[in-house]
């Protein structure tokens, strides 16, 4: 089915270390993940069943807060 999501099984979860984590969360997590990845737009939307590039764009700001978040840290580090 296309847009289709699907609930994670709880095997799959232990096997990344999210047991307990609902769905909304490991969409988010997957979602940023991706991003971090180099996944365009369009490939998070398609991963995530999104009909709107509103919250793959959201992602996406989130892995490069990340990214920049890290980088300034290795500055301060270096700077130390």
């Amino acid at each position: 089915m296309p847009g289709a999501t699907y609930a994670p099984q709880p095997r799959h979860l232990h096997s990344i270390n999210l047991v307990g984590a609902g769905e909304h969360g490991l969409r988010k997590s997957a979602g940023v993940r991706l991003a971090e990845a180099g996944a365009s737009v369009q490939q998070i939307m398609t991963v995530l069943g999104h009909r709107s590039p509103k919250m793959a764009l959201y992602y996406c700001a989130q892995a490069s807060k990340r990214e920049l978040s890290d980088e300034a840290m290795k500055l301060w580090e270096r700077a130390a």
